[in-house]
Parts: structure tokens; sequence; C-alpha cells
């Protein structure tokens, strides 16, 4: 409410002004809790997470403190067998379960994926081992029930106590995370803490966690890993033409048994995401410096980055270091930013359109319609692109659901003034399906299959 003096008023009058403004100050309430919750879960974020440890860390040695590193079995499995709809639905209804049965006073959040860590206040090692093992038992003990599927599930958790030998949080998590993947490579029904086991297993432990990240930094100094291009089709017209190239990592023949989801666990695990991505950035944009006159068929490349990459504080002057180095035109370079990434990230992920906004670069939201909520702060952000998640596409020809809620993403990106893009296309039923909705661009296996980079129109 204003109130202001008109200049031709009596002394005894005022003109007020009223605004209603709930629905500005629901949508910043809103903006503020995504900044800090997991927009699937409502559990904390990997970020809420890290700055709460941080604290707890610095005050370890008032009141003993514990973590708790939960990973579910077999997620993976269910993901691929019954779409990510499913798999989101498991993940929900985990949060809630979690929620329930720890303590008040302790923290509970989402990392990403099927991954979850409890940072438990002034707990014992005995009062912490007999929660996590209840967490587990209610975990198996309880199925979960998305539509007319049950789905028995369980979890390995490893257990880390704060001690005065971490030098830093991250050390702190790590033991935990080490003891998590103990627990889930020996199949342990009970969780495993890190401290009750063998020396002999702890340096085992380290020495694989030493392993894992000397390969990978190896791999990134000695340019061992390899790109392949993935076509990103235009179907507005009924025989699909190339438009531009989803740039995606892969190991070298040596490691090619290395499932990528295990390699970037571990890479996660080793806080070596960012460097990854780094050298993919680095990798790409040679590549488009490499042939300055290539057609506007390959408009651009699409690069993934993780949520650590989007956190660091250079990431844009990074970014136009790299172009303005290989002379490149920015707008030949498009970032590819999950959804659950961006709302867990908000901030950072505004100052990054910010910094970049007047550059060129273009920028693709993937994953879009995981959680149709987001729309009300995706709205802000100048996405070129919105990537449809793959969960909406499979079987689109025969799921009036599927098809009504696509539709409705394409009025919404059109409003925004961004172009869509269907993943994951697998059938030709669909890719009809997508262009009589009228979809933009499209990308699976039926219109092209992810080749390597030295096979691409890039370096021809």
């Amino acid at each position: 409410i204003t109130a202001r003096k008109m200049p031709d008023a009596t002394p005894d009058e005022v003109l007020v002004v009223a605004e209603d403004i709930t629905a500005q100050r629901r949508l910043t309430e809103a903006l503020a809790q995504q900044a800090h919750k997991d927009p699937l879960t409502g559990l904390a974020n990997r970020r809420e997470f890290r700055a709460q440890l941080d604290q707890a860390f610095s005050a370890r040695h008032a009141q003993v403190k514990a973590l708790c590193y939960i990973d579910l079995n077999g997620f993976k499995k269910v993901n691929d067998t019954f779409g990510h709809e499913v798999g989101d639905g498991l993940l929900e209804k985990l949060g809630k379960l979690l929620r329930k049965n720890t303590r008040d006073g302790d923290l509970v959040a989402r990392l990403g994926g099927d991954e979850f860590c409890l940072l438990a206040q002034d707990a014992s090692a005995e009062n912490v081992t007999d929660l996590a093992g209840k967490l587990a038992e209610r975990i198996s003990e309880h199925p979960i029930v998305i539509g007319q599927q049950s789905f028995h599930l369980s979890a390995s958790i490893g257990v880390a106590l704060s001690s005065d030998e971490d030098g830093t949080p991250a050390d702190w998590l790590r033991r935990a995370d080490a003891a998590c993947y103990y627990a889930k490579t020996n199949a342990a029904a009970e969780p495993v803490v890190y401290e009750d086991l063998p020396e002999k297993e702890q340096r085992t432990l380290s020495v694989e966690a030493g392993y894992w990240e000397t390969l990978i930094k190896q791999l990134i100094r000695e340019d061992g890993f390899n790109i392949h291009l993935q076509p990103v089709m235009d179907t507005r017209d009924n025989a699909p033409s190339l438009s531009h190239y989803e740039a995606l990592i892969r190991l070298p023949k040596e490691h090619r048994e290395i499932k990528i989801e295990d390699f970037f666990r571990q890479a996660k695990r080793a806080n070596l995401t960012r460097e990854v991505d780094y050298w993919v950035l680095n990798t790409v944009v040679r590549a488009l410096s490499s042939d300055p006159t290539i057609s506007s068929e390959v408009a651009h490349v699409s690069v993934n980055l993780c949520a650590d990459t989007i956190l660091h504080r250079d990431l844009s002057k990074d970014i136009q270091r790299m172009i303005s180095k290989h002379s490149i035109a920015p707008q030949r370079l498009c970032l590819e930013l999950k959804e659950e990434d961006v709302l867990s990230h908000f901030n950072a992920a505004t100052l990054l359109f910010e910094s970049l906004a007047n550059t060129g670069v273009k920028f693709c939201v993937d994953h879009f319609g995981y959680n149709l909520q987001a729309v009300l702060g995706l709205q802000k952000l100048p996405f070129d692109y919105i990537k449809l998640d793959g969960h909406l596409i499979n079987n689109l020809n025969r799921s009036p659901v599927n098809a009504t809620v696509v539709a409705a993403i394409l009025k919404i990106s059109k409003i925004m003034g961004a172009r869509t893009i269907a993943g994951h296309v697998e059938h030709n039923d669909d890719l009809k399906a997508l262009q009589k909705l009228g979809v933009d661009y499209a990308q699976g296996f039926i219109l092209g299959r992810p080749a390597p980079l030295e096979q691409s129109k890039l370096l021809h």
C-alpha cells in the first residue's frame, strides 16, 4: 500500500494505492524453497546439505555427530523397466518414509539420483547404528505401491562418525560413502560403520578411491576420454533433417566394461565431475574451432553440465575464455542443464544465465516435465531449448495422458519463446505423434545413434 498527495487535492485528501501481491509473494516463497529443497522429494537438496554439513563439521567437538549414506539397491533396473515416472514415484515415497523414521533435529537430504544422506545430531555410535538399522528395515519391509505395481526395495547404508582426523567435511562424507560402497559391493544386509571395519578394509577402500581419482585425472590429463555425438533432428517437416548434436562422453576401449553411470558415481565420490565437464567443454569447443566454415545444418553442439559445475563461481568466465581462445561463435555452443539441478541450485543457475545472457551461448533444460511445478521458477530463465523428459515420450501414441502433457508443454514453451526437443525417441509411432503435436526437434536411436567425434561433420 502506498499513499501520496495529489497536486490538486485538499489538505484532507490523500491518494491511496493498494496492490495485491499475493501471487508475487507465493512465487518468491516457492523460489526460496526451491533453493534449499529437492523438488521431487521435498527433502534438503545437495546445496543445503553441504551448508549444514559445514556447520556440523565446525561444531563436531561439541557433540558426537554421524553421517548415514543411503543408496537404493536395484533402482536403475526399476527405472529402466518401468520408466522414470515410476522411478520418480518411488523416490518421492522413499523421501516421505525417511522423514517419518528419523528424529527431530536430524537432516535428511537427497544428494541426487537414488542417493540420500542423513546427518544425525548428538548421536553415539550405538544410537546411530540402531537408527540406520531401523531405516534399512523400514525400507525393506514396507513395499512401495505405485499405481498397480508393488515394489520391494532394499538399501545399502554406510555410517561414519565425526572424527578429529577428518581434515574437511568432504573427508567425513567420503568415509560414509566408502562404508556405503562396501555395504553395496558385499551385499551387506546391515548398515556398515566405517570405524568398525578392519584397518585392512579401510585401506582397501582408500586405495580404491585413490585408484579412481588417479584414473580420472589421468584420462583428463591425457585426453583419454572419447566424445560421441548424437544427432538432434528437425522434425518440423515430414522428412527429419539434422539440426545439431548432443555431446556424450565415453570411456576408452580398455575401460569400456565400466557403465557410464558407475563412472559418474566414482567421479562424484572423487569430487571430479566439474573437471570432467570442463574436459568435455574444451574438447567440443576445440572441435568446433577446427571447422570455421561449418554449414548451417550443424548449428551447434550441446554439452551437459553436472550440478557441481553449475555451482562453480568462475564457470561463466571460463566458458567465455574457452570461446575467445578458440575463436568460435558463441552461438555454436549450447549448455544443457537438468531441470532438477536448475531448481536445486536456482540462484547459481540464474547467475550463469545472467552472465552469459548477451554472449549468444544457448541454453537447454533437460528432463523437462520431471516436475511440472517447476514452470513457476523456470519461466524466469531464458532457455533456448526445452527437452522433454523421456518418460513422457515412451508410448506417447498409446497414452492420451502423456500426449496431453506434451501438448501443454509445447504451449508453455512457445510462451517462454523456446524450441522443444523430444529425447529418447525409439519408435516410429512416437515420432509421428510428436510431429503431429508440433515438437520442433527429436533425438533417439531411430534417428541416429551416438558416433565418435572424429566421424562427425565437425571435423570435415
